[in-house]
């Protein structure tokens, strides 16, 4: 069994991730499986906020800038910790607890950088990566 992220585009195409890094729960009770390939996705749907006077194919761009936590006890239940307001120009600034980050990386139930997958990649991929071109 895997976990597994959908990309849905205008066109009605359906692209697929597996999630690589499995955490202890979804491996001891699910026996999820992490997957073997690492895909960037190209598309025209550009996840940029703001105004870029100079380059007119990006005039303006909508989105939604965030801080993100891990999603764990620790921290909020959105997993936010700051959140700006949706198409807006700003920076996004929050206070961050580095105990609880600390304490999170060594007893969370997720824990990311125990739960890594240096098979897969270090600093850059060691196994080619796949581009998807989404229409």
């Amino acid at each position: 069994m895997f976990n597994v992220a959908h990309l849905f585009s205008p066109a009605g195409n359906v692209y697929k991730q597996d999630k690589l890094h499995i955490t202890p729960y979804e491996r001891a009770c699910w026996d999820i499986q992490p997957g073997e390939s690492i895909k960037i996705f190209e598309t025209p749907l550009a996840g940029i906020a703001g105004n870029f006077p100079k380059t007119p194919s990006y005039l303006l761009n909508y989105s939604q800038s965030a801080i993100l936590t891990p999603s764990d006890f620790a921290f909020s239940m959105e997993a936010t910790a700051a959140l700006a307001d949706p198409n807006s120009e700003t920076a996004v600034i929050a206070d961050m607890d580095l105990n609880a980050l600390a304490h999170q990386r060594e007893f969370g139930s997720v824990r990311l950088f125990r739960d890594h997958r240096p098979d897969l990649y270090e600093l850059r991929s060691k196994m080619p990566i796949k581009i998807v071109m989404v229409e």
